[in-house]
């Protein structure tokens, strides 16, 4: 409007207000339009400027003085909010980088980047930016609140908590305490709080793991020993008239070992691996399978029956019950007598070894000293039907088990330096067909692996009979799933029959024998005392009595532990597919690195403050949309009060110089956003 005029009357200047404004007139409806110029009164054009003025009119096409200057001009929201929807755009963006960039190093070794560069420091940089994105998003929304916040009459220093509830945490707090009934601004405040926890959050969400990888290449390839078939050096077939199987010195030492110890993996050392930790491929859960020996036991503790024994029939002419098993199987509470017994017997060409094993047992059994004699004695509570004269300081347990040849899979790896392996299956042999005819007693017993891989895909008994034809691949039948499949040599295994009847020749000796228990009194019992190294008896039967304690499980135990024992023997002599060189499986080397582990649940924070942050935008500018008739959209520009003003009479005679005279002054002033008589936005009261 009018041009700026030196001041020539310094009498017309007030001091008081802090600037050197001329004095007002007494009409309070004038106004003054720039330092230096004059008063004018509203609804008066300045005549000497009637021309700017009117230029100006032609140059914006909008009379600043008419009323209704914002209706039926409504603008497009995403102008007045395009930098913030830019920014949550790029927050979203940075939310799948963080995403993909975890995911990208999930369960690998950490990334070796230039100048020492980390993981961390890169998920940190990224976090920071979407933490700085998120925060001016929600101030402009705050901001924008803040005009609409006085839609009603509230304290003019509101203002300023809206302005600092923008711009920061403890801002935002402060908010919350004067919007304490939910708002926008309000949601908008604990949105900025919740903001602080999206770097630690995003930090968490990284650990690291000490991890093997494996090896690069220009270290041998580790191996694992597992037989297809089995190398005749274990046994050998003599015989004057018919050729009879007989086992070699090491296959013995197997089968006394597996009897005698507790561990007879610890003994297997047919692996190498170079750097102490290896893995073999895996198929279906199966790492490596070899032919071998398996063990099952069941408990028939109901089939033993009892019978009165005449002083007639015994060796020591005591008289008294025996509780015996339909094999023949015999124990007795006689002086001296027969407290264990193992019954070991095969059946035809089954090439199955039956062991029955009969002891008494106190596992069971609670035990206590006689305070009359000093004695230690037993209690059983037992409830055996069929045995009413089992006394009641004993108990009593028979098993039925059976070692056979078999396929064993195998899951396993090597572990610093040692073998761990896991049977996950096991599958019989069979020498005979549907019909149940036997092959001869010459005739290995064959065992097919499904699924099983062939040149690296896979195939099982429903269609072995895809199996490409090529040169040097031979194929056998066996019984599988109850009908006849013949499968390629990559799928079978074989055990040799002068192998399996050797085996069997040699525990019908080593698994036959009885225990006898020594009396010292009839009130004085140690059952951990038993002989089994005498005429008659067999010092290899010693473990499975447990020391009083047998039970099924301790006996299925020590077969399991005997029929692996056989089988890492044959492992260790066994042969490949082609049935010449040794039967191996090729594995990976692993070394020991630092691996990156993500914790997903970390995440969730930042990926929720970035959805609720778009959710607070588009709520805001549909709000601005609505609402564009009404109020414009200011947000935190102070340009608005500095162009309209303050439409509120203040104290000119305090001097509101210093901020705290403001804020007392501001905490006084109830005001609204509205318009005064020249239709101008102003706070008014």
């Amino acid at each position: 409007m009018g041009s700026h005029h030196p001041i020539d009357d310094w009498s017309q200047v007030d001091f008081d207000r802090g600037f050197p404004y001329p004095t007002p007139s007494t009409d309070t409806n004038d106004y003054y339009d720039a330092p230096g110029t004059q008063w004018h009164a509203p609804g008066k054009v300045n005549t000497t400027n009637a021309e700017q003025d009117n230029e100006k009119v032609d140059q914006y096409g909008v009379d600043p003085f008419a009323k209704g200057v914002l209706q039926g001009h409504r603008r497009n929201p995403l102008g007045d909010w395009s930098y913030e929807a830019l920014s949550i755009t790029v927050a979203i963006g940075l939310i799948i980088t963080i995403a993909l960039v975890l995911k990208l190093f999930e369960d690998k070794e950490q990334p070796k980047w230039p100048h020492e560069i980390t993981l961390n420091s890169v998920i940190a940089i990224l976090s920071t930016i979407l933490r700085a994105l998120l925060a001016y998003v929600v101030a402009e929304v705050i901001s924008y609140k803040k005009w609409g916040w006085f839609d009603t009459t509230h304290p003019l220093q509101h203002l300023e908590k809206f302005d600092a509830a923008s711009r920061g945490v403890w801002g935002a707090i402060q908010l919350l305490f004067i919007t304490y009934k939910p708002h926008m601004a309000s949601f908008g405040a604990v949105l900025v709080i919740s903001s602080l926890a999206i770097g630690p959050f995003t930090q968490q969400a990284i650990r690291t793991t000490v991890c093997q990888l494996p090896m690069e290449m220009g270290i041998r390839k580790p191996t694992v020993q597992a037989a297809h078939y089995v190398d005749p050096t274990d046994w050998y077939v003599g015989g004057h008239t018919l050729p009879a199987p007989y086992l070699r010195t090491p296959m013995k030492g197997a089968i006394v070992n597996g009897l005698t110890t507790s561990d007879s993996e610890a003994a297997f050392v047919g692996f190498d691996c170079p750097t102490g930790n290896c893995t073999f491929p895996s198929y279906a859960g199966v790492t490596y399978s070899s032919i071998g020996f398996c063990s099952r036991c069941t408990d028939i503790t109901d089939s033993i029956r009892e019978r009165f024994v005449h002083s007639n029939e015994t060796s020591t002419n005591s008289s008294g019950y025996a509780f015996e098993l339909t094999d023949g199987a015999s124990i007795n509470t006689f002086e001296q007598g027969s407290w264990m017994q193992v019954v070991s017997h095969s059946e035809g060409y089954s090439a199955e070894q039956i062991i029955s094993f009969l002891t008494f047992t106190y596992e069971s059994c609670s035990r206590f000293i006689n305070a009359t004699t000093g004695y230690t004695q037993y209690n059983c509570e037992h409830s055996h039907a069929s045995l009413p004269h089992l006394p009641n300081n004993l108990d009593i347990l028979a098993t039925n088990c059976s070692i056979s040849p078999c396929l064993r899979n195998y899951e396993g790896s090597v572990v610093n330096g040692a073998l761990k392996e896991t049977v996950v299956s096991v599958v019989p042999t069979n020498i005979s067909d549907l019909a149940g005819r036997y092959r001869t007693i010459v005739d290995d017993r064959p065992v097919i692996k499904s699924p099983c891989l062939v040149d690296g895909q896979p195939f099982d008994t429903t269609n072995f009979s895809s199996v490409p034809q090529v040169p040097g691949r031979n194929f056998t039948w066996a019984i599988q799933d109850e009908q006849n499949i013949t499968a390629p040599t990559e799928c079978t295994y074989s055990m040799p029959w002068a192998l399996n009847f050797g085996v069997v020749d040699f525990l019908s000796t080593s698994l036959n024998g009885t225990c006898l228990y020594e009396w010292l009194s009839s009130a004085d019992l140690d059952p951990s005392v038993i002989t089994c190294d005498w005429d008659g008896g067999n010092w290899l039967l010693e473990n499975m009595y447990a020391g009083g304690n047998a039970t099924v499980d301790t006996v299925s135990g020590i077969l399991d532990n005997l029929a692996t024992s056989i089988t890492n023997r044959m492992r260790v002599t066994g042969l490949g597919v082609d049935g010449k060189g040794p039967g191996v499986t090729l594995g990976d080397a692993l070394r020991t690195t630092v691996c990156t582990r993500v914790n997903w649940g970390w995440v969730a924070l930042p990926a929720a403050l970035t959805g609720l942050v778009l959710l607070l935008l588009v709520v805001a500018v549909t709000q601005s949309w609505i609402d564009s008739d009404a109020r414009p959209v200011w947000k935190s520009s102070l340009l608005p009060l500095l162009f309209h003003g303050l439409g509120y009479e203040v104290n000119n005679q305090q001097m509101l110089v210093h901020v705290d005279q403001m804020k007392a002054e501001a905490q006084q002033m109830d005001v609204r956003l509205g318009k005064g008589e020249l239709d101008f936005w102003l706070m008014v009261n």
